[in-house]
């Protein structure tokens, strides 16, 4: 917040790049510590800025880049403030409105980064399937999810990455919910055994509590079954 201070001290009213990019990071942060009012009124302040600054003034909290003097302008700093809304809105419980942030920042990605597989895209993937799977729609959630695995695979090749370990475990948690409870396993122990090779040793409480889970549904199945 001083330096936000100190850039608006510099700047005046007038927009800035830098005022939003701060404007950005405190919303997240507030966001952290759990007062999620406070973080959305900075991202939507950091929202309007970037879109004066890069899309369309009249129209500061249209989502979709209206005709400017610069054409329609999809900007980097405008998509991650769109996911970063979409993500905080989605812990509010709006998660309608969520994928609606989340969907217009993934699609201005694309449109910056073409048909090439990126990091921003493939986050913001993950972080659609993740509230898709919270409204109850597991076979659309795993659509994104595996897209946003695919493409971390393809951005990391071989190499354990902890983006990926995150992406498995999600996958594994979503798959366990439409009941294919083996194929759910794989997906969480190679998540596991991902975060071991990361982490060596440390144990990884979320990761296993959910291994643990699924292997007694499989045993509950199996005995009802042999019932």
């Amino acid at each position: 917040k001083e330096s936000l201070r100190m850039k608006q001290s510099l700047h005046g009213d007038v927009d800035h790049p830098g005022i939003a990019v701060t404007l950005h990071e405190i919303g997240n942060v507030t966001a952290q510590t759990g007062d999620l009012k406070e973080a959305l009124r900075f991202l939507k302040e950091s929202l309007r800025m970037e879109q004066s600054l890069h899309g369309d003034v009249d129209h500061p909290e249209s989502l979709r880049m209206k005709q400017s003097l610069h054409g329609d302008v999809d900007h980097p700093g405008i998509a991650a403030t769109l996911h970063a809304f979409g993500h905080v809105t989605a812990l509010t419980g709006d998660l309608k409105e969520a994928l609606r942030f989340l969907k217009e920042a993934l699609r201005m990605k694309q449109s910056l980064h073409g048909d090439v597989d990126h990091p921003g895209i493939a986050v913001t993937l993950h972080e659609i399937g993740n509230v898709t799977a919270q409204t109850g729609d597991l076979k659309e959630a795993l659509r994104f999810l595996k897209e946003s695995l695919r493409m971390k695979q393809s951005l990391h090749g071989d190499v354990d990455h902890p983006g990926i370990a995150v992406t498995l475990h999600e996958i594994g948690n979503v798959t366990a919910q439409t009941g294919d409870l083996k194929e759910a396993l794989r997906f969480l122990k190679e998540s596991l055994r991902m975060q071991q090779s990361l982490h060596g040793d440390v144990d990884h409480p979320v990761t296993l509590h959910e291994i643990g889970n699924v292997t007694a549904q499989t045993g509950d199945l199996k005995e009802h079954c042999g019932s």
